[in-house]
C-alpha cells in the first residue's frame, strides 16, 4: 500500500530539545545537570547530521547516536530533559525500523511531558510508529482518542489526513473520501499539500476513476508514491507499455524506496498482461 513521507517525529523531537534547553535557563542546575543538558544537545545535534547521511552510512551513526542517548539517560537529567531524551530515543528508533521501541520511547515522553505543550507531539508521534509497526486499526482507533484529548492541537489537520490514509490503507475507500471531503473544508489550505493530493488521487484509483487520479497527479509527477499510483492509473486504463515504463521510472529514480522491488515486479507482470512473455522473463 502506498505510504507517504516522513513523519513529524524528528522535528518534534527538536523542538522538544530546543524547549528543555531554554527551560533550563530558568532554574538553578547543579554542574551534573548541565552537562546532562549539553550531552543531550550534542546527541540531538549529531541526529539531525546523522538523517542527512546516504542510506548505507545511515544505521551504523544511528546505532553510535543510540548508544549515546542510552548514556545520557543514565545520567542526571531533569523531568523536562527526560521527556525530551525518550521523545528522540523514539525517533532515533523509527529511523532504524524498531516501531515497536519507537511507540513506547514516545508513551514514555508523553507521561513524562504530563500536560505540558508538547504532548499532543509525542501522543502523536506514538500513533504514527503504531501506523508503520502495521496496526492500522489500532492506530484509526487511537487516532480518535488522540483528537478527543487535542482538539484544538495545530497538528489536528495532519492527524485526521493520517485518518485518512489509514483507512486506505485498510481499505474503507468511502471513509476515507468522506474524511478527505470533510478536511478539505475544515482546513482549505492542506488541500494544496501533496500528500492530501495523493491521498485523493488513490480514492479515485480504488474507485476504478484512473482518469480522474491522473488528472489530480497533473502532468507533473513526482515521488516514488505519485510516481507509482500514476504507473497503477495507466494499468487500470490499459495502457500496459505507458504502465510498464512508469514502474521502471519508479524504480530506477527512487531505488531507496520501499516500492522498488513492487515497482520492478509489477513492471514484470504488466509485460506478463500485455502478452510480452519474453519481456516479463527477462525482468
Amino acid at each position: 500500500m502506498i505510504r507517504h513521507g516522513r513523519t513529524l517525529a524528528a522535528l518534534a523531537a527538536g523542538t522538544l530539545l530546543l524547549a528543555a534547553t531554554a527551560a533550563a535557563g530558568d532554574k538553578p542546575r547543579d554542574e551534573r545537570s548541565e552537562a546532562s543538558a549539553t550531552s543531550l544537545r550534542d546527541v540531538g545535534s549529531r541526529f539531525e547530521q546523522v538523517r542527512l547521511l546516504a542510506a548505507t552510512d545511515r544505521s551504523a551513526a544511528l546505532a553510535e547516536a543510540e548508544q549515546s542517548l542510552d548514556q545520557v539517560l543514565r545520567g542526571g537529567l531533569e523531568a523536562d530533559q527526560r521527556a525530551a531524551a525518550r521523545f528522540l530515543a523514539g525517533a532515533i528508533a523509527s529511523e532504524l525500523g524498531d516501531f515497536a521501541r519507537a511507540g513506547e520511547s514516545y508513551r514514555d515522553a508523553a507521561g513524562g511531558l504530563a500536560k505540558g505543550p508538547f504532548v499532543d507531539d509525542a501522543e502523536f508521534a506514538a500513533i504514527v510508529a503504531l501506523e508503520a509497526s502495521g496496526d492500522d486499526a489500532t492506530a484509526a482507533r487511537e487516532w480518535v482518542k488522540w483528537e478527543k484529548r487535542h482538539a484544538t492541537s495545530t497538528l489536528v489537520p495532519v492527524a485526521r489526513l493520517r485518518q485518512a490514509w489509514n483507512a486506505l490503507r485498510r481499505g474503507e475507500t468511502a471513509q476515507a473520501q468522506k474524511q478527505l471531503a470533510a478536511l478539505q473544508t475544515a482546513s482549505p489550505w492542506l488541500a494544496k499539500d501533496a500528500r492530501f493530493t495523493l491521498a485523493q488521487a488513490t480514492v479515485a484509483w480504488r474507485s476504478g476513476k484512473a482518469a480522474d487520479a491522473l488528472a489530480l497527479l497533473g502532468p507533473k509527477v513526482t515521488g516514488a508514491s505519485a510516481v507509482y499510483l500514476k504507473a497503477l492509473c495507466l494499468e487500470q486504463q490499459g495502457s500496459l507499455l505507458k504502465a510498464a515504463a512508469a514502474y521502471q521510472e519508479a524504480a530506477e529514480r527512487y531505488p531507496d524506496s520501499p516500492l522498488r522491488d513492487a515497482a520492478m515486479l509489477a513492471k514484470a507482470n504488466t509485460f506478463l498482461s500485455a502478452g510480452d512473455h519474453r519481456s516479463a522473463a527477462e525482468e
